[in-house]
């Protein structure tokens, strides 16, 4: 597993909706407990519009653990969830889940990770940031968090970001992580390429002050997935009002919170050469 995981999960049951049919279980599952914490409260506009518009009401349970997922997907407890990419590849491998759903950010559906450091270090290597200080940027530890760990995993120092740099900081904003690594604040830090194309354009002199070390094009977002015996029109349903919720008020302010452009109807097939990547590197065994 990535984390060490808090043996910790809760329930948040949003207002009741309908009394015939049988509330939908939706399942967060991270590792991450101050990812849980920020996903509370947060998304309860869009379980509630998504209930009311399925007419069915949406039961939202707080897993710390892969293998309570597993355990409440086998015994009926779960119908659908969101996860990491790589803790969704573990649930899949123990139980049959499909993805549904991710998000759009800069036009794309995959994160393409650029782990930056100042300019004077552009001749080092991985090995020279040892006991250094990261920064990674992501509201999703799956993104941000994912790349310094395929990272060291490829270069034989294990996966643990905290056994190998002395500290560990998550950003909400690329410009945030990129004036930390400038000011000495940080060692490195992993934002997002479209950020540095974007600086090349609107802030040539940031772009002039780092150096992109080493980059990974291509690593899907995390996925909404659902059991694969789901009824093929409930499935339908919710990608379809999923993304009708993104056009509503509501949902608007809730992608630019996010910073994202909006939600896409994806498939096992787009996430195929990250599951190829997380059997090499060990993370399944599949």
């Amino acid at each position: 597993m990535l984390f060490i995981a808090l043996l910790v999960s809760s329930i948040y049951i949003l207002p009741a909706i309908s009394a015939e049919k049988p509330a939908l279980q939706f399942a967060s599952v991270a590792p991450n407990a101050e990812q849980q914490k920020s996903f509370r409260g947060t998304f309860e506009p869009f379980f509630r519009w998504i209930g009311k518009n399925l007419g069915r009401q949406i039961e939202v349970n707080y897993l710390n653990q892969v293998e309570e997922a597993v355990t409440r997907f086998k015994a009926g407890q779960l119908d659908y969830g969101s996860a990491g990419i790589v803790e969704f590849f573990q649930i899949q491998e123990q139980f049959p889940v499909q993805v549904i759903l991710t998000m759009v950010k800069n036009k794309k559906t995959s994160y393409d990770a650029c782990f930056v450091v100042n300019k004077k270090h552009a001749h080092c290597q991985l090995k020279d940031f040892k006991n250094k200080k990261i920064g990674y940027t992501s509201f999703h530890y799956a993104q941000g968090g994912l790349y310094p760990q395929i990272l060291l995993l490829e270069h034989g120092f294990g996966n643990r970001l905290e056994h190998f740099f002395s500290a560990v900081t998550p950003y909400f904003k690329d410009i945030t992580a990129l004036y930390d690594l400038i000011l000495g604040k940080l060692d490195v830090c992993v934002v997002s390429r479209a950020t540095l194309d974007i600086l090349a354009e609107t802030a040539p002199g940031i772009i002039q002050k780092i150096h992109v070390l080493y980059h990974q094009d291509g690593l899907m977002f995390s996925p909404v997935f659902v059991r694969a015996d789901m009824a093929e029109d409930l499935r339908a349903a919710i990608v379809q009002k999923s993304i009708e919720f993104t056009k509503t008020i509501e949902g608007k302010q809730l992608l630019m919170m996010f910073q994202i452009d909006s939600l896409a109807a994806v498939s096992d097939r787009e996430y195929e050469k990250d599951k190829k990547r997380a059997r090499r590197l060990g993370f399944i065994k599949q």
